[in-house]
């Protein structure tokens, strides 16, 4: 069947589907803690294990491989398989007694996501032009983020109070089965480098060129830490949110997904597909703006982070809560635009398996939440259930500005490094844009 028959807008919407159902099962401890902490009798160091490390660590050991193997083999093999096994270990992780099966269930669900990215980002860099609507596109797919998060929020907490935690793992693990099983009979393989015009010419560099090519594109390199610290920024908002609203103002879960799932949902997907579309718009007047974007509006939300953790009533936080959910997401795809527009064409999977390596695996949900979670434990002694408060107190605006800053030193060089990657691919004479 030709591969370049199948519409795009059904790619991009099951590609919106997975990302929806990743960020469900991904985002689904968080809302729950409270349950699984009562019951099975954690702490916090073990809760940030659960929620953070022990989905990254698998995440990152298994993002650099899952890239690479986008790669150099179909990548509908990889999606298809990935989304069928993390959706199944969301499921058990509803059968869990303990702490360590608790544990082994995420880490089922890390190496399952960990091949998302790599292999639908570089199918969508196939199906839509850098020069034409590559950001937009990479925002939809982007918003799955904020509306997986929704209905994690919403609809986990919904479950935890009617049918218990487990059975809200249970019946929100199942439909990325169904997805698998949808995507491996109707998804087609698109030609790599169609939208931009590259000849493919099929032989992959190695491991280790990929990696050596990839960190030395400085603008690459700046803007995956700018993205990691504002992953960051995005668990305080997320992750530790519930857990705050819980302890400091006595919020059940199922308060915590109806007050918040609007801010999360509404403003994720508006602030997603805001930043995609004006990326597209601002890099044709000055490649630039696709670092200076998500500079300005994720160092924005430094003052509003510590007025969040500082306020004095539910009502207060989850109404400043709304600016760092709407501002953050943002910077998406703003970093998916570039990494795609300076990776050689046979290193578009390893590219955001790389980037994930950093922003996700070891700063916004590996070490980053073990951080927060160990700086509560500390502070406990003292400060008892409003730890948590004094925790991200300190780490969430910090995160911020960090993020601001490393976006700032990609901007300086995305310019030079954009035109060396299409010198370097070269661009048949139909230009990228006859693919918008």
């Amino acid at each position: 069947m030709d591969d370049t028959k199948q519409s795009r807008g059904y790619v991009l919407g099951l590609f919106l589907v997975m990302n929806i159902l990743a960020y469900i099962d991904r985002q689904l401890p968080a809302i729950l803690m409270p349950s699984m902490r009562a019951e099975l009798g954690l702490n916090d160091s073990q809760l940030a294990f659960i929620t953070g490390a022990a989905f990254a660590l698998f995440y990152v050991v298994m993002c650099m491989p899952l890239g690479r193997m986008a790669d150099t083999m179909p990548r509908k093999k990889v999606l298809v398989i990935c989304v069928g096994f993390w959706s199944l270990m969301t499921a058990l992780t509803g059968f869990a007694k303990s702490f360590m099966l608790l544990a082994f269930a995420r880490f089922g669900v890390g190496i399952g996501e960990a091949g998302l990215n790599p292999a639908a980002q570089s199918m969508l860099s196939d199906l839509y032009a850098d020069k034409g609507k590559r950001g937009t596109a990479s925002a939809v797919f982007s918003m799955g983020i904020s509306l997986g998060t929704l209905i994690a929020f919403l609809g986990g907490g919904l479950l935890d109070k009617y049918f218990g935690w487990r059975m809200a793992f249970i019946v929100l693990g199942v439909p990325g089965i169904l997805i698998a099983i949808i995507a491996h009979f109707t998804l087609q393989e698109p030609k790599r480098g169609m939208a931009d015009s590259y000849v493919d010419t099929g032989a992959p560099p190695t491991f280790f060129e990929t990696i050596k090519t990839m960190w030395g594109i400085r603008v690459w390199r700046y803007m995956m830490f700018g993205t990691g610290f504002a992953g960051l920024c995005n668990t305080c908002s997320t992750v530790w949110a519930p857990s705050y609203l819980s302890r400091s103002f006595n919020l059940t879960p199922a308060e915590i997904g109806a007050f918040m799932s609007p801010a999360i949902g509404l403003g994720g997907v508006v602030g997603t597909f805001f930043g995609g579309f004006m990326v597209d718009i601002l890099r044709r007047r000055n490649p630039r703006w696709g670092a200076l974007l998500p500079m300005f509006m994720v160092g924005s939300c430094a003052i509003p982070m510590v007025l969040i953790f500082s306020a004095d009533s539910a009502t207060e936080a989850i109404l400043l809560f709304t600016y760092p959910l709407l501002i953050v997401p943002t910077h998406l795809a703003c970093f998916s635009v570039t990494s795609q527009s300076v990776a050689p064409l046979r290193m578009r999977g390893m590219a955001p398996a790389l980037s994930l390596l950093v922003t996700a695996g070891i700063i916004g949900q590996g070490l980053g939440p073990q951080i927060i979670g160990g700086l509560s434990d500390m502070f406990a002694p003292v400060r008892g259930e409003e730890s948590l408060r004094y925790a991200l107190l300190i780490v969430a605006p910090l995160a911020a500005l960090t993020s601001a800053f490393f976006f700032y030193l990609g901007s300086r060089h995305i310019v030079a490094d954009v035109a060396a990657a299409q010198a370097r691919q070269g661009v048949s004479p139909t230009t990228a844009t006859s693919v918008p």
